[in-house]
């Protein structure tokens, strides 16, 4: 027959409820119902990742877009997003040139 004393019941309470809460945080954290997320105090616009943040911060958030298509005069926050203009809107290739 297993005794337990005091000591080792508590022990194993403590063990098992720490169990459980890595197991809840795991669930919850890869079933996507409750996650971090990073929320933009100028517009209130969230991300899941922080330097997806930041770079919102700095290139879009209360920025004037600072990449104009030279086909349609079309303004853009990120030079990504134009190259991928052109490419689509414009059926060619980017080339930058310093203005």
């Amino acid at each position: 027959m297993l005794i337990l004393t005091y000591i080792d019941f508590n022990s194993f309470i403590i063990f098992v409820f720490f169990v459980l809460l890595i197991l809840a945080s795991f669930l919850i954290n890869n079933e996507g119902k409750i996650s971090k997320s990073y929320i933009c105090p100028k517009c209130g616009k969230k991300y899941k990742h922080q330097p997806s943040l930041c770079n919102h911060r700095r290139y879009e958030c209360g920025v004037l877009p600072q990449f104009r298509c030279r086909m349609c005069n079309r303004l853009f926050s990120r030079s990504h997003r134009l190259r991928t203009h052109i490419m689509i809107s414009h059926n060619k290739t980017y080339h930058h040139t310093s203005n």
